[in-house]
């Protein structure tokens, strides 16, 4: 006998997403759609937009050492979840940096707090890397949220990543998860997950399943409807919102002008 196991693919290999959107956008409501027996680790206080329902349940982290404790759980107990939502890893990342420079500053009186040296930023790195990867990879379906910035990239102009520290970390997490999406919303309030790039609303890099005929964004999305189109059962449209037009036909009138 083989000392490795052999299985069959599954129809739907579990979730390991990342969405990205801003503050107050509707992450947290998108998570609470969830069909499933859900988890949410709630960093950013957003558990009073979730519905009360039997299959979802909250954590309200306010200390780090908590998501050790949650982990444990996790991986030992027979808790029946099926989905596990982090939101979101933007604060996380900023509240563990925070903390590790408090440690530093204890440890060396002469160390400034406002002035991080490279090596805070090196443990940083590991430690946020260690988190993300140690809760990605538990056999359910993971969903973690974060914060949109813009980065300037030499080839490619401004592109949108995760809010994350030190510069090495909004491409770690994003090339760690296995599906990337962004959450937004348009100028006439229709809330959008995007599963393409969107070049014109700035450098978004969406990244799904491959093989499946996918919809360029579901609007008004919800965890059913994602579900759905990773099994490839959505319509396979494509959703244009307002401000996306709006951007395209700016671009245009400024080139027809030059």
């Amino acid at each position: 006998m083989p000392a490795f196991k052999i299985e069959k693919p599954q129809a739907v290999p579990y979730l390991k997403t990342l969405i990205i959107g801003k503050p107050k956008i509707g992450k947290t409501t998108f998570l609470g759609t969830s069909p499933l027996k859900t988890l949410i680790l709630d960093f950013e206080g957003g558990d009073s937009v979730l519905p009360i329902r039997d299959n979802l349940d909250i954590v309200r982290i306010t200390d780090l050492s908590q998501f050790d404790d949650v982990y444990d759980f996790l991986i030992n107990d027979k808790h029946g979840y099926e989905l596990l939502g982090i939101d979101s890893i933007s604060e996380i990342n900023d509240k563990m940096f925070l903390e590790l420079l408090e440690q530093e500053a204890d440890k060396h009186k002469r160390r400034d707090l406002n002035r991080p040296e490279i090596q805070d930023y090196n443990i940083l790195q590991f430690a946020m890397s260690r988190l993300m990867r140690s809760f990605r990879d538990l056999p359910m379906h993971v969903i973690m949220t974060a914060h949109p910035v813009e980065i300037l990239s030499k080839d490619q102009g401004y592109q949108q990543w995760p809010k994350m520290t030190p510069k090495k970390m909004p491409t770690i997490a994003t090339g760690m998860m296995h599906e990337v999406t962004y959450y937004v919303r348009d100028t006439e309030g229709k809330r959008y997950l995007l599963l393409e790039n969107f070049p014109e609303f700035g450098g978004i890099g969406c990244r799904v399943r491959d093989g499946i005929n996918l919809p360029n964004a579901i609007e008004e999305p919800t965890l059913p409807l994602y579900f759905d189109a990773l099994r490839g059962e959505m319509q396979n449209k494509e959703v244009v919102p307002t401000f996306f037009e709006e951007k395209v036909q700016e671009d245009n009138s400024e080139k027809e002008t030059e």
